[in-house]
């Protein structure tokens, strides 16, 4: 666990992880400041938790960062300035992740997303203030969390999920489905909803 430590000495940095066949599990950079690129990180096959919330130096990293992550489950970009033009730079290897179920996109400047991914079970793309369009490969979720953005649509027949957050959108009408929201959670509260239709 290196976060909130300030890595600004590249080269004891980098012998910290310059291991070619790196066994560590779990890295957490969280708000941790950094003079020197990220590229070391694709030599980390056996991570499964990555965590590089507010850790800026991720924006300006080689594009095949996470190619080599097969067995990552977990992975937080938090607050990263990320846009989709950034995004999918950095995840044209995406569906190579094929434990990926836990992406955190939170606190981002996204005004469109599309997930390609079938392993996903929660995502998190609450605070992208200008996010207007979701889509996820895979149909069934565990959380999906789209809360404080500026959705004024958004369609749920494609997706089974157990916890959906669109509070805090600019939604005016919604439908649900009875076979997608039985027993589960949704929460439309702070937007602009005059139409609620049911559907069996």
């Amino acid at each position: 666990d290196l976060s909130s430590t300030n890595l600004t000495n590249a080269c004891c940095a980098r012998t910290l992880f310059q291991s070619k066949d790196n066994k560590l599990e779990k890295l957490l950079l969280r708000q941790t400041t950094l003079d020197f690129n990220l590229s070391f990180l694709a030599n980390f096959n056996s991570l499964t938790t990555l965590d590089l919330d507010s850790c800026l130096k991720v924006v300006n990293s080689n594009e095949d960062l996470f190619k080599n992550m097969h067995n990552l489950k977990k992975l937080i970009l938090r607050n990263l300035s990320l846009n989709e033009y950034s995004f999918n730079m950095l995840f044209n290897k995406l569906h190579n992740m094929s434990k990926l179920e836990y992406l955190d996109l939170s606190f981002n400047q996204f005004s469109i997303i599309n997930i390609y991914s079938n392993t996903i079970k929660y995502i998190d793309l609450s605070n992208n203030l200008r996010l207007e369009s979701f889509w996820g490969q895979n149909k069934t979720y565990t959380s999906i969390d789209l809360s404080h953005n500026s959705l004024v649509a958004f369609d749920p027949n494609p997706y089974k999920v157990n916890t959906l957050n669109l509070s805090h959108n600019k939604l005016t009408t919604f439908k649900i489905f009875s076979t997608v929201w039985n027993k589960q959670k949704l929460d439309l509260s702070c937007n602009e909803i005059t139409q609620i239709v049911g559907s069996e």
